[in-house]
């Protein structure tokens, strides 16, 4: 879906959210949650200096009102007409934010090397979603579709997009606060304890399809990790920190390249495992799974002849905490 001339949102947006859309896309300082500005106000309040303080000021501010845009959005993602026109004021917002951190943020005088990473990868997977949700996801989208089906496209646009904003927001934080907890900004424990656990089950399963591949090195078990990966890709991979995204992709592509000869696929498959197996044990300690993970995932994991799986037990605690709330 490509945006060539940006509306005005009386035109497109029904009254209903035509006020708070309007406030939400024209007031580029307008932070709408109280605590959510406090909250960043004394995250900042130590950065002495004046060009990174304001560079990083417009970044949280846009991508707050971006995410209180989909928030005022979300009671009325069933007028498909509106929200596409509105989805496409969000697309056309969030590259002229990702042109600002590219050209000018990232190019800030006196930029530390952590807030660059932070940066580049937050403008990495920023990219990543927008092309995802408007190329992919709602590219193809016709009003001729059943109704179920544009209106489930639309939702997990939507849903990605807030997603992607709101640990956007988490992870420039934490760059001025390591101790900040994700949960001080948003309180969604419950949706971030359900993509915890898809993101442990979709581990624990390429683990599994790693390890086959790895003792047995035959061409169905390597199609079955490629397919996997391509399914992760698509899928839990925007549950990953973003900070983790390019170390999975690199990875990802070294494997594909050993698949075509270029070099040891043996080696590249081992590599592979032990970074899986690292990146679950990262995922095991996120504070949303504290009390929940002890002993579920990785209690396997070092042993080579032993296949990892899902006891019942373990599935039917993971499936009703999923359906939980």
């Amino acid at each position: 879906m490509q945006v060539t001339v940006k509306p005005e949102l009386n035109d497109i947006a029904p009254p209903s959210i035509q006020e708070g859309a309007q406030t939400s896309l024209s007031q580029s300082n307008l932070l709408k949650h109280p605590t959510l500005e406090s909250q960043i106000d004394l995250i900042l309040g130590n950065t002495e200096c004046l060009p990174i303080l304001k560079a990083v000021r417009r970044i949280f501010n846009d991508l707050v009102r971006l995410g209180d845009c989909l928030r005022m959005m979300e009671p009325h993602l069933h007028q498909v007409g509106e929200t596409l026109a509105l989805l496409e004021l969000v697309q056309a917002d969030t590259l002229a934010l990702l042109d600002f951190t590219e050209k000018k943020a990232l190019k800030t005088e006196g930029i530390s090397d952590l807030l660059y990473a932070v940066l580049d990868g937050m403008s990495f997977a920023l990219r990543h979603e927008v092309r995802r949700v408007f190329e992919d996801d709602l590219g193809d989208l016709s009003m001729e579709d059943p109704s179920e089906i544009t209106q489930a496209k639309i939702g997990d646009a939507h849903r990605i997009l807030t997603n992607c904003l709101q640990q956007s927001i988490i992870t420039l934080a934490q760059v001025f606060d390591p101790r900040l907890d994700g949960r001080q900004l948003f309180d969604n424990s419950q949706v971030r304890l359900k993509q915890s656990l898809v993101l442990c089950k979709d581990l624990w399963t390429m683990l599994n399809l790693v390890r086959r591949a790895k003792r047995s090195f035959d061409v169905y078990q390597i199609n079955q990790v490629i397919d996997c990966v391509k399914s992760f890709r698509n899928g839990s991979m925007h549950y990953l920190m973003y900070r983790d995204w390019g170390h999975f992709e690199r990875i990802v592509d070294q494997l594909e390249s050993s698949l075509r000869g270029d070099v040891d696929s043996g080696q590249v498959l081992h590599q592979f495992l032990t970074y899986l197996e690292t990146l679950l044990g990262q995922v095991k300690l996120r504070a949303v799974l504290g009390g929940v993970m002890t002993d579920f995932f990785c209690n396997q994991i070092g042993n080579e002849e032993t296949e990892l799986e899902w006891t019942t037990d373990e599935l039917r605690l993971a499936y009703e905490l999923y359906m939980a709330g």
